[in-house]
C-alpha cells in the first residue's frame, strides 16, 4: 500500500503567525509545506517571494514544496532554489524554454516539479515524464484558496497513472485544489499520492490540524485496505429494507432492493479479497411505491487497484 502524502498549503495559514503555523503543521503530521507563489501575472494574485522562506526554513525541517505560478519563471528559479525550496514546481507555459529550465531546475540540486492548469493536457509534459520528480494536477484554476474542486481532473488523474504505470516512470503525481475529506478518497483512488490542501487542514475540525491531516490521509477513518468482517455486514446492513406491502409495486421494489444487497455484498467482498481502495460513490435507486427517486445509499466501496 502506497503511502499518501500531505502537503499543507501556507496560503489558508495565519499569515500574521507564518512560523508558528509551520511548526503546528509539523507537529501535527504534515510530509511537506506546500508554498503557494504567485505574481499578480501569471495568475491574479500575489503571495510571497524568496526572502519570506529563506526566513521560513527556520521554523521546520519538513521539505518546501514550492509551487512557482510566475512568469517568465526561469530566471527566477535560482532565487528560490538559494531560499530553500526543496521541490520546485513551475507550469509549462510560464517559460520560453521548458527542457531548459528543467535542467537548471536539476543543476541547482533541487526535486522537478510540473504542473498541469486544469485545461493543460498531458501531452505538453508527456516527453519529460522521465526525467522529472513529481506532477501537480491542479484541480482548480489558480490564483486563490478555497476554490471548488473541479472533478473532471479525476480523468486526468486517471490518465497519468496509466501512462506512470506502462512505461514504468517513477514520479509522484500531487493534486491541489479544494481538496477535502470526500474528494481526497476519490483522487487517491484515481492514482494520486500527495494531497495539497489549505482551508480543510486549517480551518475543518476547529482548526485541529493534527486530525484533518490524519483524515486526509486516510489514518483518521481507519487504514485503506482490507475491511473487516464486521465494517462489511454493517455496510451491507445498512441498505434500507424493502416494503412489505403486498402490491405488484411492492414486489418489484423488493425485487430490486434484494438484487442490490447482493452486489453491494459482492463489491465489499471483492474489495476485502484484493486489499483495495476505499472510495465513494452514490447509488440512486426509485422508490417504486412512492414514485420518486431516492437515495439507497450514499456512499459504498468501489474497487481501485493501484
Amino acid at each position: 500500500m502506497k503511502k499518501i502524502k500531505i502537503s499543507p498549503s501556507i496560503l489558508s495559514a495565519d499569515f500574521s503567525q507564518l512560523g508558528t503555523e509551520i511548526k503546528k503543521l509539523e507537529e501535527g503530521g504534515a510530509d511537506m509545506i506546500h508554498v503557494d507563489v504567485m505574481d499578480g501575472h501569471f495568475v491574479p494574485n500575489l503571495t510571497i517571494g524568496p526572502p519570506v522562506i529563506k526566513a521560513l526554513k527556520n521554523y521546520s525541517t519538513l521539505p518546501f514544496d514550492v509551487h512557482l505560478m510566475i512568469s517568465p519563471v526561469h530566471k527566477y528559479i535560482k532565487d528560490y532554489a538559494d531560499a530553500g525550496a526543496d521541490i520546485i514546481t513551475i507550469h509549462p507555459e510560464a517559460t520560453d524554454n521548458l527542457e531548459e529550465s528543467i535542467n537548471l531546475i536539476k543543476k541547482l540540486n533541487k526535486k522537478i516539479g510540473l504542473s498541469l492548469n486544469p485545461d493543460t493536457p498531458i501531452n505538453i509534459i508527456k516527453k519529460f515524464l522521465p526525467s522529472i520528480d513529481l506532477v501537480l494536477i491542479m484541480s482548480v484554476y489558480p490564483g486563490f484558496g478555497g476554490q471548488k474542486f473541479i472533478p473532471r481532473v479525476i480523468d486526468k488523474i486517471k490518465e497519468l497513472k496509466n501512462i506512470k504505470e506502462k512505461q514504468s516512470i517513477k514520479f509522484d503525481i500531487e493534486v491541489d485544489g479544494g481538496i477535502d475529506f470526500d474528494n481526497s478518497k476519490l483522487v487517491i483512488a484515481a492514482g494520486a499520492n500527495i494531497l495539497v490542501s489549505g482551508t480543510t487542514i486549517f480551518k475543518n475540525n476547529k482548526g485541529d490540524i493534527k486530525k484533518n491531516i490524519d483524515i486526509l490521509s486516510i489514518k483518521g477513518t481507519g487504514k485503506a485496505g482490507r475491511i473487516s468482517k464486521g465494517d462489511l455486514m454493517s455496510l451491507v446492513g445498512n441498505i434500507p429494507q424493502p416494503s412489505t406491502r403486498k402490491s405488484t409495486h411492492g414486489l418489484e421494489e423488493r425485487v430490486k432492493m434484494t438484487r442490490l444487497r447482493v452486489t453491494i455484498a459482492k463489491r465489499l467482498k471483492e474489495a476485502q479479497n484484493n486489499a483495495a481502495m476505499i472510495t465513494t460513490f452514490n447509488v440512486g435507486c426509485v422508490d417504486l411505491s412512492s414514485k420518486r427517486a431516492s437515495l439507497i445509499l450514499s456512499w459504498i466501496v468501489i474497487i481501485s487497484r493501484y
